[in-house]
């Protein structure tokens, strides 16, 4: 099996998942005319797994690329374009998506805060509560 590559816009992401999403809609609802137009009906879980994974693949490399962002299958791309209201990619640019890519930057760095304080060993980590609560007793 061969494997392409190719470079896309942030946009083109999104164009790419919101068709991907639109066809899990179309293979769950079945209008007859487009269903048997492109799909086997006996082939639906198939369909629907390779979809799903086709879009957490996509939506995974897009985030660590875009957003530098490692732990979240839906491309927050595509999600930000479906909560803005006029459906336009105005939002892709200028101070609206600075303010997002900071929040994005803010939500990695505590995910890997929290990450870091779940490896510390546990005696270490009730002794420091222990003395925490020591500490606030006394004060």
């Amino acid at each position: 099996m061969k494997k392409i590559t190719f470079s896309c816009y942030e946009h083109d992401i999104v164009y790419i998942l919101n068709c991907i999403c639109l066809t899990k809609d179309i293979l769950k609802t079945g209008r007859k005319e487009f269903y048997d137009h492109y799909f086997k009906k006996e082939m639906f879980n198939t369909y629907m797994y390779d979809l799903t994974l086709m879009q957490k693949l996509i939506g995974y490399k897009a985030n660590r690329v875009f957003y530098n962002f490692n732990d979240y299958d839906f491309f927050i791309g595509q999600s930000d374009y479906i909560n803005i209201g006029d459906r336009e990619f105005k939002y892709l640019f200028g101070k609206q998506r600075l303010e997002r890519l900071k929040e994005i930057t803010q939500e990695e760095q505590y995910k890997k805060q929290i990450t870091k304080f779940n490896e510390i060993p546990k005696i270490i980590k009730n002794k420091f509560f222990t003395n925490f609560w020591n500490f606030r007793k006394n004060a």
